[in-house]
């Protein structure tokens, strides 16, 4: 939000599902430890969807064995972040998959 982008949340996978079909984001940072749905079926739930298929959906996870990313990426994650994640690298993932090139003005 400092960085000018309006950020919405979700305390659970259902919310986030919710949230995304409503809200149409131009990205989502999904967790994958999410209580009622978890991460992976969120991803499968939406980029099912055809109207979601190019929205990017990165995913944040504590886990960081391969066995994960490589399930997140077939459930349709374009992306992985592992926890705890710096802000940098956050903001720059951000700026890749929104194509801005740049970080805005605070």
């Amino acid at each position: 939000e400092s960085r000018g982008y309006q950020v919405l949340t979700a305390d659970d996978g259902m919310k986030a599902v919710e949230i995304v079909r409503t809200e149409m984001p131009d990205l989502v940072l999904l967790d994958l430890m999410l209580p009622k749905l978890d991460g992976y079926r969120v991803l499968r739930l939406l980029k099912s969807d055809e109207k979601f298929q190019q929205v990017p959906m990165v995913v944040i996870t504590a886990r960081a064995d391969q066995e994960d990313w490589a399930m997140a990426m077939e459930c349709g994650a374009d992306g992985c972040l592992t926890k705890p994640i710096r802000r940098d690298l956050l903001l720059e993932q951000v700026e890749t998959y929104l194509g801005k090139g740049r970080l805005p003005s605070a």
